[in-house]
């Protein structure tokens, strides 16, 4: 198995060979027993225990081989996903060497009891009240399975994607047969069942083509139209020299009276990869804007009251 896995380029640890090792060791033993135990000439009882000890043997070590080779495989697979630009497969591997694996098992179990001589058919049979309350136990899990499933179908986001989930923001790590873990901004994992991700309003914020922006300057009541107008002219100046402005959409115009200021809305959209690159584009573009305030000699209001005193005690 290490040679064919390394005449196919990859490479088997020593963690990952021990654990294949001891299922085929187990394998050869159960065969040698298997097949010697006619020549030990015992009688009837112990040859027939020493029989079903060996069947049981070939039968376990079968199914540990069968999840072992699964992990092998499994790593290749992962291998393979991380060369690959997308990340469906990155999302996918994990929850198919999970299917995978728990198939292997519910197999395998059902071979080791045949193995030993148990009547599955009728042991199936004698737990069918049972087994209705245990369908009903697994009601959840069956429909957070049924969940992942309608999540990988859909691909409404894949592992790395920021999302927002029922009022959850943060980025995906995993999607697992039970869960989806999101990392939210205070670094902690939060895990949702996939039965109410697949229900849920997803909005895919990590699908977003462009970043918008949207921003009130106040300028002071005493500065006059022109230096409103130089201002206003101004900042639509520096969102078009900067590159990752889309040039195609973008506003800037004197639009309200406030309380206690001159409103300006600016709005325009960004083009970044991440949360980290819009933050630095956004600082780059507002210090632009002071730079622009202080050339002019405008300044940003704030809120603030005038009080009028009509007369103070003692005087006119």
């Amino acid at each position: 198995i290490r040679k064919g896995i390394e005449n196919r380029g990859h490479s088997m640890d020593a963690d990952l060979y021990a654990r294949v090792r001891i299922p085929t060791i187990l394998l050869s033993t159960g065969l040698m027993l298997l097949w010697g135990v006619s020549d030990l000439q015992l009688t009837i009882k112990p040859s027939l225990f020493l029989y079903y000890c060996a069947k049981g043997m070939i039968s376990l070590s079968v199914v540990m081989l069968s999840l072992r080779l699964i992990d092998v495989f499994g790593r290749i697979l992962e291998e393979k996903a991380a060369e690959t630009e997308g990340r469906m497969d990155d999302q996918l591997v994990p929850v198919a060497i999970r299917v995978a694996k728990l198939f292997a098992a519910l197999v395998g179990l059902i071979f080791v009891l045949q193995n030993i001589g148990v009547n599955v058919s009728a042991l199936i049979a004698s737990l069918g009240v049972g087994g209705i309350a245990i369908a009903l136990a697994a009601k959840d899990t069956l429909a957070n399975v049924f969940g992942s499933i309608t999540i990988f179908t859909d691909r409404p986001f894949q592992v790395g994607d920021a999302v927002s989930i029922d009022g959850v923001v943060g980025s995906v790590e995993e999607v697992g047969l039970r869960s989806t873990r999101i990392r939210t901004a205070t670094n902690s994992v939060l895990s949702i069942p996939n039965a109410t991700v697949a229900n849920a309003k997803i909005d895919n914020l990590g699908a977003r083509e462009f970043r918008r922006v949207r921003a009130t300057l106040g300028l002071t009541y005493g500065t006059s139209t022109d230096n409103i107008n130089a201002f206003v002219e101004g900042v639509r100046a520096i969102l078009e020299s900067t590159d990752e402005v889309n040039k195609e959409n973008y506003e800037v115009h004197f639009v309200e009276f406030g309380p206690s200021s001159l409103d300006i809305i600016t709005s325009y959209y960004l083009s970044v990869d991440g949360w980290h690159d819009e933050m630095v584009v956004r600082s780059k573009i507002n210090m632009e804007i002071i730079r622009l305030s202080e050339k002019l000699g405008v300044d940003f209001a704030f809120p603030s009251q005038s009080i009028y005193v009509e007369s103070m005690p003692g005087k006119a």
